[in-house]
């Protein structure tokens, strides 16, 4: 009997579906030892392309439907054209609790398309997933004014929370590059340079409280309430880094108090995610929108004229766009749904 489970995504782009069946082979992944498999399908049903979409899974929803489900022990293969190639994954632990909450990999998705996918998997057990090359990682970078700060990225983009904003760095060329970020990462070096300082704003991302109107931001430059922010790394890679950020204030009622914002980037991706998840006193009004002052544009253009060996660009004066960052910096200055 086939069993067969919707979810709905993020903005209903795409739904994924798992369909449980039995299948016996007698090569493959099953002399692996993986005794049990499902197919997972992913639908993107819009008439554009989606390339390197991160698939974020719930375990909960797998066990849901396979309740003997190992994220221990599992792998994911495409067996287009009968064959089997193995899809890298991640399994991540969210809180701590020695126990996986959730699975990602990554794929593009043609337009209006069904992706399949197999799951293999045994009850017991462990299967070490293997990557050449990690796409993501995350870090504590040490001190600043307002504390530890907390970097994430890509193999393509990366991104640090500080004084209570989100700054982008740009990078020279495809790797990870916070274990050699300096403190002083406003200056050019070998691998690029923060180049988009948000100064007194909220950056590329932030938050404030309105308060008789005003938005007073809830760490940082101008912060109100006395709050305090701590700031955990809950995945490292290889393909999907993760940063929490929990707000909290010892004032009664203080609005904002509670949020927790959580800071993504995924392999071969160029932008930014953050979920945000307001607190009790967060309120209903909100605003989203980037607050990053002009950055470093010229000396990173022309460090990569130089590095690709070519003439250097002559600097102008303008905001330089990093991916989805820096579209958004042009783009996204209109109202939104966010903490209020």
């Amino acid at each position: 009997m086939t069993r067969k489970l919707v979810i709905p995504a993020v903005a209903a782009f795409f739904v994924v579906t798992w369909v449980a069946a039995a299948r016996s082979q007698t090569q493959g992944p099953t002399s692996l030892g993986f005794k049990k498999r499902f197919v997972i399908e992913v639908r993107n049903p819009g008439p554009v392309a989606l390339e390197s979409y991160p698939i974020v899974l719930s375990v909960e929803t797998i066990r849901a439907f396979a309740p003997d489900f190992n994220s221990f022990n599992y792998a994911i293969f495409d067996e287009a054209g009968g064959g089997y190639q193995l899809v890298p994954s991640q399994a991540d632990d969210l809180d701590r609790d020695r126990a996986h909450e959730e699975i990602v990999f990554i794929r593009t998705l043609p337009a209006s398309s069904t992706t399949r996918l197999a799951c293999y998997y045994s009850a017991k057990g462990a299967f070490q997933l293997m990557m050449s090359t990690p796409k993501a990682g995350a870090r504590l970078l040490g001190g600043g004014p307002a504390g530890i700060l907390a970097g994430w990225e890509s193999n393509l983009a990366g991104f640090k929370f500080v004084d209570g904003r989100v700054e982008a760095y740009g990078k020279l060329y495809p790797g990870l590059v916070l274990s050699k970020a300096a403190k002083d990462d406003a200056k050019l070096q070998e691998w690029g340079l923060d180049i988009l300082a948000g100064g007194g704003s909220l950056g590329l991302g932030g938050l404030s409280a309105w308060e008789g109107g005003t938005a007073v931001p809830l760490a940082g430059a101008g912060a109100g309430g006395g709050f305090t922010v701590q700031r955990t790394v809950l995945a490292s890679g290889p393909l999907r880094a993760l940063v929490k950020v929990e707000y909290s204030s010892p004032l009664p009622g203080a609005r904002g108090s509670g949020t927790v914002v959580l800071f993504s980037a995924f392999a071969d991706n160029i932008f930014c995610r953050q979920d945000i998840h307001p607190g009790p006193g967060a309120g209903r009004r909100g605003e989203a929108r980037p607050g990053a002052r002009r950055g470093p544009a010229a000396a990173l253009r022309r460090a990569a004229g130089a590095a690709a060996g070519g003439p250097r660009p002559r600097a102008r004066r303008r905001r330089l766009p990093v991916g989805a960052a820096g579209r958004a910096d042009r783009a996204r200055r209109g109202r939104a749904r966010a903490l209020g």
